[in-house]
């Protein structure tokens, strides 16, 4: 190898290392444990209005009770699975993962209503496998702590359990 490649190789080496670095200290968690962090409740939170509109009420004492029940929801979950919500929950927080995933460059939470549920039915209708996968992750995320809550029953018509 000559000098001058070895030179070329080093700085590219560099480079690519302090863009790593970079990358690195500028990312977001959305989720540390079965526990939200501050960016992974404003991203969560608005993609909880945007799939429980209509049925979540517009206050934010409510989101704010349907965001702990989802992290009650995220504690129960094998640390396997876990470990992959925390990977979508950093995609979505951060400007990078959100750009290429849902294609907005501002947060969810600075997002229009209909600009953010068009964004998820983007996802919900791509021909990636991965895409939909997403989607119905959010979804059912979504839809699984919120419709477990007693104060949910009667949005959906259920009277609750019989008593034995």
């Amino acid at each position: 190898m000559q000098r001058r490649s070895l030179l070329k190789l080093g700085l590219g080496g560099a480079v690519l290392l302090g863009l790593a670095g970079g990358i690195a200290a500028f990312w977001t968690p959305g989720l540390q444990g079965p526990k939200l962090t501050p960016a992974g409740r404003q991203a969560m939170g608005a993609v909880a209005r945007a799939v429980l509109e209509g049925a979540l009420p517009a206050d934010e004492a409510a989101l704010s009770r349907h965001l702990d029940e989802l992290e009650k929801l995220f504690a129960g979950l094998p640390p396997a699975v876990q470990a992959e919500l925390e990977q979508l929950m950093g995609l979505i927080a951060n400007g990078p993962g959100r750009l290429g995933l849902l294609g907005m460059a501002k947060p969810l939470h600075e997002q229009p209503l209909p600009a953010l549920s068009a964004a998820l039915q983007s996802l919900r209708h791509s021909r990636l496998a991965l895409r939909q996968q997403v989607y119905f992750a959010l979804r059912d995320l979504n839809c699984a702590a919120f419709y477990s809550q007693p104060s949910a029953w009667a949005t959906m018509g259920y009277p609750g359990p019989r008593e034995i």
